[in-house]
Formats: structure tokens, C-alpha cells, sequence
């Protein structure tokens, strides 16, 4: 049986391809050259070409999950509205899941820390944007879309939503407020770690809103353990005390980001 996974994340779409006990990976940029095909057309192109039996899909919410069709304008907007799950199977994929982002993440590390399916945790994702579920033994919280139940990300915080203060969108707006316009969230770590004061503030000051945050959610979604997850938490230690400053949740930080 040949089975391809996909994650579609702000940047780039990453597959897996698994076939009788080997696996093969790679990527692809969300965001093609001029010449290239629309995403959904090159996503449908690498499932035609391959001959999968089956395909899932991660991305990013919002989405109906149930029917594969993003909702997030502000995030995909080369998928918006577009049924992913149609085009997948019409170039030829007899079954098509989705599921969202944070979501697989949680499976994932649930599946390798099985005595945490015993009791209520939640997985985070900190990319491009926030993603965020509750896991209750060893399932995932969603509604009837498939969608995760209580979303974080749009969620007030502030004087704005929760994801308007951590993501990597986050960081890198307000490093520009400071002058450092124009940079990677990478490369603002670089220079954090590097003793930047103004930067090392701003990743403490995002710390410690998450922790305030989470710490507040559990109140409602009462979980006991926290998974941190995607590419901004490779970058954890610039984020760690505030965020302990403020929470006493216990957690792990995956040691693969992607």
C-alpha cells in the first residue's frame, strides 16, 4: 500500500511517502515561481504522479476538515475556498483525510509518550501562526468540521487576538516596531542570542504571554500536560522563562520542530 501524507504550512508543503516499510520525504514551496501551476494544481499533479491508495493532509485552520477546504484566507490564501479534497481525489486517490495541524502534531507525540493518553493535554503549534487542540485520552476535542474545539488562535488577548502576539508573524512585526525590519524569525533568535537586549526582551515578553495564556485556557479546557511544537519553538530557550514566569504547567518541547 502507498500512502503520501502532507503538511502545508505558510511556507512550504512538506510530503511523506510510505511503501511497504520505506519511507521517502521532501518538500515543496507554497508559493511557486510565476511559471508554475497554482498550489492545487501541483498538489493534484504529485498525487497523479505517484498513485497513492490513500493521502492525508494536514494544514492549518481555519479549515473544514471534514470536506478539505481551508477557510484561511489570512494564512493559505492560495488554497481559500478551493476543495482540496476533491482535487485530490479526482487526480486519482481512492481516500483522502484531514486532519489540522496541531492536531497530527498531537498524535505524534502522543504516540510516543503513550502514558500521557491517560490524561487530558493539549498540543502546540507556534509558525507561521498558532495552532492549538486539547487531546482527551488519546483523542482529539474537534467539532463535527473535524475542526479543534475552542480554537486559541483567534481568541482575545490583549488588545487583539492570541495569534497577533505569538507566531512567528507576531515576532517579526513587532521586531519591525523596533527597526529590525525585514529579518527571519531565525535570524532575530541569531541576534537574540547573541545578546541583543531589545530582542531578548521581546522573545521573554512572548514567553510569558504564552504562558499567561495557556495557563488562563486551562481553567476552561482543564489539561494537565502541554506538547510544544513547529518551527518557532527551535528557539525555546529565548521563550522559556517568561513562559515558566507564568505557568507551571508541565510540558515538552518536541526536539523535531518540523
Amino acid at each position: 500500500m502507498r500512502i503520501i501524507a502532507f503538511d502545508i504550512g505558510g511556507t512550504d508543503v512538506k510530503y511523506g511517502i510510505s511503501e511497504n516499510g520505506t519511507l521517502t520525504s521532501g518538500s515543496f514551496p507554497v508559493r511557486g515561481c510565476e511559471t508554475d501551476a497554482p498550489l492545487p494544481e501541483r498538489i493534484g499533479e504529485f498525487v497523479r504522479e505517484n498513485k497513492p491508495d490513500k493521502v492525508a493532509v494536514c494544514a492549518p485552520g481555519p479549515f473544514d476538515f471534514k470536506k478539505g477546504i481551508s477557510l484561511a484566507e489570512h494564512k493559505l490564501s492560495e488554497l481559500y475556498k478551493i476543495n482540496l479534497g476533491n482535487i485530490i481525489r479526482n487526480a486519482g486517490a481512492p481516500e483522502v483525510f484531514f486532519v489540522c495541524d496541531s492536531g497530527a502534531f498531537l498524535l505524534g507525540m502522543l504516540e510516543k509518550n503513550k502514558e500521557a493518553r491517560k490524561i487530558r493535554t493539549c498540543g502546540v503549534t507556534i509558525g507561521t501562526g498558532l495552532g492549538y487542540i486539547v487531546g482527551i485520552n488519546g483523542r482529539l476535542w474537534v467539532d463535527e468540521t473535524e475542526k479543534p474545539k475552542n480554537s486559541l488562535w483567534c481568541a482575545p488577548w490583549k488588545d487583539g487576538i492570541c495569534e497577533e502576539y505569538i507566531s512567528a508573524t507576531a515576532i517579526r512585526k513587532k521586531a519591525a516596531e523596533k527597526g529590525f525590519e525585514n529579518m527571519s524569525v531565525r535570524k532575530l533568535a541569531f541576534l537574540a542570542k547573541g545578546g541583543n537586549q531589545t530582542l531578548l526582551e521581546l522573545f521573554d515578553t512572548m514567553g510569558e504571554d504564552l504562558g499567561m495564556i495557556l495557563t488562563e485556557r486551562a481553567k476552561t479546557d482543564g489539561y494537565e500536560y502541554i506538547f510544544f511544537g513547529g518551527n518557532v519553538t527551535r528557539s525555546w530557550e529565548l521563550f522559556r522563562k517568561g513562559f515558566e514566569r507564568a505557568c507551571t504547567i508541565p510540558y515538552t518541547v518536541t526536539d523535531n520542530a518540523d
